[in-house]
């Protein structure tokens, strides 16, 4: 499955005048709500964002995030990433993975620099996470993403801050990515990490133009080939969310929701089961 895990880890160019955006306004009557795709970690290159997104931020009050930003960066919460991200029984990746598969695995961390076996504790999930962040920091893609950068503003401004779910919830995900299927789901990461830099070009160009096309087609990837983590990732998350965004639209006050850009898109995604559910859904332009 090409650019699953970058686009996990992201899932998350420059932009015309009157082109579309990944910003939504969704409304009842009245009541709006702007619902924003994010890309969790960008280039310095990829800023000023469109200005749609500092439009939707200005109208809001409220600014609502995936998760607890400010709980992701407290010291303990590395402790609990750290519990959750072992192996369990004292067990190793040789223990996990088929010895052709190690192998390769320890082939591509040698040219990344990374020494397998000081990782040899942990789930393939987060080797795969380690090595991506390292691929991409060689990219270039330091700079914060579209949530950092609104929860810092959001902050200075001072305006309420929400969020879907928990922390903990998110590192479930993250950690038992690939659980019972670790041969292939390193496989398919190790396939991914020699185009991720094209795929990061494209899936931002496409991000920021407002284009669904390469994340439906993503998606359907992810479905076909990898269903039980489509389902938990995706599916099970938008249902998830779907009634607090629902409440958001029918209160009040007008919230700027930022979720990764896959959660938008495709049958499964925010946007159809928000207009199935008779809401007017509006690309911002």
């Amino acid at each position: 499955m090409k650019q699953l895990f970058t686009l996990f880890l992201l899932f998350f160019v420059l932009t015309k005048a009157q082109a579309q955006t990944s910003v939504w306004r969704v409304s009842s009557g009245e009541n709006e709500i702007y619902l924003a795709g994010s890309i969790h970690l960008l280039k310095e290159s990829d800023y000023p964002l469109p200005k749609e997104f500092d439009i939707a931020f200005n109208k809001s009050k409220k600014v609502v995030f995936e998760t607890d930003i400010d709980k992701l960066n407290d010291p303990q919460i590395a402790q609990v990433l750290l519990s959750k991200a072992m192996i369990p029984d004292n067990e190793t990746l040789k223990d996990v993975l088929s010895e052709e598969v190690y192998k390769k695995l320890e082939q591509e961390c040698s040219k990344l620099s990374i020494p397998l076996a000081s990782l040899s504790r942990f789930k393939p999930s987060m080797v795969i996470v380690t090595m991506s962040g390292i691929k991409l920091q060689q990219m270039g893609v330091t700079a914060d993403g579209v949530d950092q950068h609104f929860h810092k503003k959001a902050k200075e401004h001072e305006k309420t801050l929400g969020f879907l779910e928990t922390v903990e919830e998110q590192l479930d995900i993250l950690t038992s990515m690939g659980e019972g299927n670790e041969d292939s789901f390193v496989n398919y990461s190790l396939e991914d990490m020699d185009d991720m830099e094209s795929a990061m070009d494209e899936m931002t160009k496409n991000w920021r133009n407002g284009s669904s096309d390469l994340m439906i087609t993503q998606l359907t990837e992810m479905k076909n080939e990898y269903p039980d983590i489509y389902k938990s990732i995706m599916v099970d998350r938008n249902n998830n969310w779907m009634p607090q965004i629902e409440g958001f639209i029918n209160d009040e006050v007008i919230e700027f929701v930022i979720v990764g850009a896959l959660h938008l898109h495709g049958p499964d995604g925010l946007l159809n089961m928000l207009k199935a559910k008779g809401y007017k859904v509006e690309q911002l332009q």
